[in-house]
């Protein structure tokens, strides 16, 4: 068995974040018969920090770069994009910050939690998760970039309402304002015809009524004030 050396470990696994199998394989390697034992090891000293069963992060003592966990959480559940109040505050449309990693799947809503982070999932219909979806990045603190999938401004939105127990009539000045606290900017920007076709996919008559909304509302605010 080869001595276990943490540079040339971090090293064989390439990133700061990564699923338990790469880390077997790198151990087995090594001459490890027992790795599971040894990443038990290597938690407990915090060598490793565990995000969920299958993925791991490198301890803070060992990362060569802050973590990528906007990618990690497109990983933790496969497939997911980032949606709902995350991505709201992603864009600049909520003025509060948002902790928790939110996504959306159509795969069964869970949840992971740890001492890297929270990441939600939520279930939405499949013909709606594979609309509005970009690819983003960000730098990172070694001045990589950081890429991972996040919903457009209006999917956000839109997936938000879809899951809201929101009763007619709706109030959406009142919702939009006062309950999200959205950027009145996007009242005027927001792509109504995107939000009409995710209003199609979802088979939601919530959205539909939100782009009427929003139709109304910048047909009367010229002069309405």
């Amino acid at each position: 068995m080869t001595r276990l050396v943490m540079p040339e470990l971090t090293a064989e696994l390439k990133r700061e974040e990564f699923p338990r199998s790469l880390l077997v394989e790198a151990l087995s390697r090594r001459g490890y018969r027992r790795p599971q034992d040894c990443i038990a090891s290597l938690a407990a000293k915090g060598v490793v920090q565990r995000v969920s069963r299958e993925w791991f992060v490198l301890g803070p003592l060992w990362r060569r770069r802050s973590l990528h966990l906007r990618w990690l959480a497109n990983q933790l559940l496969l497939p997911s994009t980032l949606s709902l109040e995350y991505a709201l505050q992603f864009h600049g449309l909520i003025p509060e910050s948002v902790e928790v990693l939110t996504s959306v799947t159509p795969r069964r809503s869970r949840e992971y939690h740890s001492s890297t982070g929270s990441f939600t999932y939520s279930r939405i219909p499949e013909g709606a998760f594979r609309l509005g979806r970009t690819l983003a990045t960000l730098p990172d603190s070694a001045g990589n970039e950081e890429r991972f999938l996040v919903a457009s401004p209006e999917k956000a939105l839109a997936d938000k309402i879809w899951l809201e127990d929101l009763s007619p009539p709706i109030d959406w000045e009142t919702y939009l304002a006062e309950d999200l606290r959205l950027e009145e900017s996007f009242w005027t920007d927001a792509n109504i015809g995107e939000l009409l076709r995710f209003g199609k996919a979802y088979r939601s008559r919530k959205l539909t009524s939100l782009a009427f909304f929003f139709r109304r509302w910048r047909e009367v605010k010229p002069y309405g004030g």
